[in-house]
């Protein structure tokens, strides 16, 4: 299951890259940087959602492990309530907004806000409620599968940046989005009703939004990241970044897709009474040892061509080249914060916070002795990161040495 997942992600990462390098190619880097303007801002709305979905993707599956159906459904169908009520209230407002600028004649920025208003439809409804439904061996590969036909989509759309430019790039954004949500709704494997129960969103919020204070201070880092970009160094700089963030970002997808199988995997064992040890070794190692050993050879690979391919095929962004090497080195580290996922499974939320605030502040104290000593640069931000993940596994380590033989009968 895994390996099957892992292999479709890297299909469709494969992808991505290559559609990415076709998108600056043919974008100057302030095109891209208005553009992911626009994407900043999405990231901050899409925090409307405040838990209710990350209570879902914690308990549905511990629930299916306790064979409580029943309430497992109950919890499905109060979330898909709240998503689609919060989605719909930003939407209509992103819409007026962009009609407003449609008729002043301001074509960019209506197209840009139009995009905020797909892509907060997908973050809030697609990601955190319809894809959090797919908790089986077989719904994981039915993902697999959309991610893959997806991914597709969006490489066979980037002949859209080819003839429109900025506003292809736009639309692209938005065919991606309803190509998601359709693939997504179709294979759902939890087909319930819109239900709005006090008790259960209660129940939801107090579990979700915890874990969504402590979530956001990790998922959110890329999003502050391009924004620091943005306010210190320009909108220019922020569309230069574009590479390195593509890059972060291939290295995200390998770890999201074992955390996105492991995690309910983990919670039913963790329903069925069994110790941390016992769960990581029966379920981390193996997949680990694969992932690792691959980057260990592409990584270095990597680092030495970065130069060559993007002054051959992306002349106008060598400025970051030496920032994208830097990105090479901190995504490939940035694998073994996957470790962390035993926080949220054993749900001591306090020493996940004071995990991810570690590594936020010692990310933090680099860019600011950086931005004291007038040596604020692109390049920074890759090193600044690689100090906070860093800083967090060895933290995350000592967790688990502490917490191996811990279950859920030790902590009730």
């Amino acid at each position: 299951m895994i390996l099957f997942t892992s292999s479709a992600n890297i299909f469709s990462n494969g992808l991505t890259i290559i559609a990415g390098f076709f998108v600056v190619k043919w974008l100057m880097p302030y095109e891209l940087g208005y553009f992911n303007t626009f994407t900043v801002v999405t990231g901050y709305i899409v925090l409307a959602h405040i838990g209710i979905p990350v209570a879902l993707n914690r308990d549905l599956p511990y629930l299916m492990g306790k064979q409580n159906k029943s309430e497992a459904l109950k919890l499905a169908s109060t979330s898909k309530y709240w998503a689609f009520v919060i989605s719909t209230i930003i939407g209509l407002i992103g819409v007026l907004i962009s009609l407003y600028f449609l008729l002043t004649k301001d074509y960019q920025l209506a197209s840009g806000i139009f995009v905020i208003v797909a892509q907060t439809w997908q973050g809030i409804f697609v990601t955190k409620y319809l894809k959090v439904l797919y908790r089986t061996n077989k719904d994981f590969n039915k993902l697999a599968v959309v991610s893959v036909l997806v991914s597709i989509i969006s490489f066979i759309s980037i002949y859209l940046i080819y003839l429109y430019g900025f506003y292809g790039l736009c639309l692209r954004a938005v065919v991606i989005v309803i190509v998601d949500f359709a693939l997504t709704w179709f294979w759902r494997p939890i087909k319930v009703n819109m239900l709005w129960d006090k008790l259960t969103f209660k129940n939801l919020l107090n579990v979700g939004f915890p874990i969504f204070l402590v979530n956001n201070l990790y998922s959110k880092w890329p999003l502050v990241e391009r924004t620091l970009i943005l306010l210190l160094l320009g909108t220019n700089s922020l569309g230069l970044f574009t590479v390195a963030f593509m890059i972060g970002n291939a290295f995200k997808i390998f770890s999201n897709s074992m955390s996105s199988v492991l995690y309910p995997t983990f919670m039913i064992e963790w329903g069925k009474g069994k110790a941390v040890g016992q769960i990581f070794k029966k379920n981390m190692i193996k997949p680990m040892i694969v992932i690792l050993s691959l980057f260990v050879i592409i990584t270095p690979l990597a680092w030495h061509f970065m130069p060559l391919v993007i002054s051959s095929f992306l002349p106008n962004y060598t400025d970051v080249i030496s920032t994208s090497q830097w990105m090479l080195i901190t995504g490939a580290f940035g694998l073994l914060n996957i470790f962390g996922i035993f926080y949220n499974v054993i749900n001591v939320q306090k020493k996940r916070l004071v995990m991810y605030l570690s590594g936020v502040a010692g990310w933090s104290i680099v860019l600011i002795v950086s931005y004291g000593l007038k040596s604020i640069s692109l390049e920074i931000f890759p090193k600044a990161l690689l100090t906070g993940y860093m800083i967090m596994f060895f933290i995350t380590i000592k967790f688990l040495r502490t917490n191996w033989e811990t279950t859920q009968a030790t902590i009730q």
